[in-house]
């Protein structure tokens, strides 16, 4: 009688399964673009980063934001502060490279409203 195997099966084109163990970080890049997700998923990374920026620039940024969303490439930040506004249109390329120093290409143009 032959002795039994105790080693795992091999993936094949039935089994999709790997045979090795996948970091957290990539198997979840890869569910992302599975499901097309990518661009939304960076997106959110984006507007989260928003808070980030305000502590870089030493200013209470959320108190002031209405609103933040993306639309084709374009950042969109509804501030309820005209003064907070102005000086940050001012500084929207140091903003821009805040934003997108580790990420470029996500978006394109920032704008205040």
């Amino acid at each position: 009688m032959p002795a039994a195997s105790t080693q795992a099966p091999m993936p094949s084109a039935k089994n999709p399964r790997q045979a090795e163990a996948t970091p957290i970080g990539e198997a979840i890049a890869a569910m992302l673009k599975s499901f097309g997700l990518e661009d939304r998923y960076h997106e959110a990374e984006l507007i989260n980063g928003w808070g980030k920026v305000g502590l870089a620039l030493g200013k209470p940024l959320a108190r002031y934001t209405k609103r933040i969303f993306i639309s084709k490439r374009i950042l969109y930040i509804e501030l309820s502060s005209a003064p907070l506004k102005n000086e940050l249109v001012m500084r929207k390329t140091h903003i821009l490279e805040l934003l997108t120093h580790d990420k470029p290409g996500r978006i394109d143009e920032l704008v205040f409203l």
